[in-house]
Parts: structure tokens; sequence; C-alpha cells
């Protein structure tokens, strides 16, 4: 009796990754982690916003050259999204589809946010009052613009604790990289209080340790 021979298609740990993808992919990585880190240090932090924008029209150098940074990573954060995606989805296709694609939405949130502040900015050094800047902030923020802000800080946050645990289910990054990931979105909320470090050193350590592994995958075997 004849037996038909079945080809089964291997998980997808990133190993099926071209040398030049995983390549790219790690380079996103770390850069979305070192400019956001970069980023959290330049920028002088304000809790209170009317102090941020008295500051800000005092001295807007040091906020420019923030969102400079800020704006620089928003790329590298969605094509992150995406190669965390792509580890995810095979072994755990459902969740890690829902996670990357908040994750995804979150990081657009990001952006529109980043523009805005960017406008405040220049609205700032074009002579615009500090108490006109905060009515326009307040009004945004108040309005269509209150939709960033939630699918800011409830997409991003949960979609990233989605995906390190889909990733964590599927084996294709460093459980303790992922570990980091979760604490970098708890901390980010504050939950461990005021750290005596910038926030996004966990971030980056994160980034780089799936960048990494990545990196020291062996190569897919090529066939003739």
């Amino acid at each position: 009796m004849e037996r038909t021979a079945t080809w089964v298609r291997p998980a997808d740990t990133g190993t099926e990754w071209s040398h030049r993808r995983r390549i790219a992919a790690a380079a996103a990585l770390v850069a979305a982690g070192v400019l956001q880190l970069v980023e959290d240090v330049v920028e002088p932090a304000y809790d209170d916003p009317a102090a941020r924008f008295a500051a800000m029209a005092r001295d807007s150098t040091p906020f420019e050259v923030s969102k400079a940074f800020g704006i620089a990573a928003l790329p590298f954060l969605l094509v992150t999204a995406l190669v965390l995606l792509g580890l995810a989805r095979r072994n755990a296709p459902r969740l890690g589809w829902t996670a990357g694609t908040m994750t995804f939405c979150g990081f657009v949130g990001l952006s529109v946010l980043q523009g805005v502040e960017l406008v405040e900015i220049v609205a700032l050094k074009g002579g615009l009052g500090v108490a006109e800047v905060q009515k326009i902030d307040d009004a945004v923020t108040g309005s269509v613009g209150a939709i960033p802000v939630v699918v800011l800080f409830l997409s991003a946050p949960l979609g990233l604790l989605l995906l390190a645990v889909a990733l964590w289910r599927a084996g294709t990054a460093p459980r303790g990289a992922l570990l980091l990931v979760v604490v970098m979105v708890l901390a980010d909320f504050g939950l461990f209080g005021v750290l005596p470090f910038p926030v996004h050193i966990i971030w980056l350590a994160a980034l780089s340790w799936i960048a990494w592994s990545l990196l020291a995958r062996p190569q897919p075997p090529q066939y003739g």
C-alpha cells in the first residue's frame, strides 16, 4: 500500500525570515527604543500643563528637540508593532492579530498627539499666548481629539500586554524581554510610583533583547 507523505509547515520562530529582513526588523526595534528614550530624557518634565506651556514659551528649544526625536520614532514604532505581530501571528494567530492591530492603532493615536503638541510649540513660538494655547489644547483633547487620546492610552498598553502574552505562548521572543515589556507598560502608568530613571530605558532593553534574539537565530535552510 502506497503511503502519501504529508508536509507540515513548521512553526514560525523568525528563522524563516531572510537575513536582510531580520536585520531590518532588529534595526527598527532598536531605533524605536533609542529615539523614545532620547525624547523622554530631553523633554523637561511638568505635571501641570500651564507650567509646561509657560516653560515652553520661555525656551522652546528642549521641547523642540524632544519632539523631533519623538516624531522620528513614530515610523519605527509602527514597524515594531508589525514585527511583533509577525513573530506572534502564526503560532498564536487570533491573539497575535488582535494584539498587533491594537498596538498599531495605539501608535497611530500617538502620532496624532505628537502632531498636536508640535502645533502647540509652533503656536507659542509664533507669539500666541500661553492661555490661548492652553484653550486650544483643552478644546482639541476635549472634542474630536479625545479619540486619539483614548486610542493611545487604551489600545497601546492593552495591545502591548496582549502581544507579550501572544509572544509568550508562541515562544518566538525571549520571555525575559516580554516581562520587561509588561513592566514598562505598568511603570508608564505609574503603578510603581516615580522611578529614578526614565521608563523608556526598560522599553529599550526589551526591544534590544528581542532584536538580538532575531539576529542570533540560525539562518533558514536554503533549497536549490
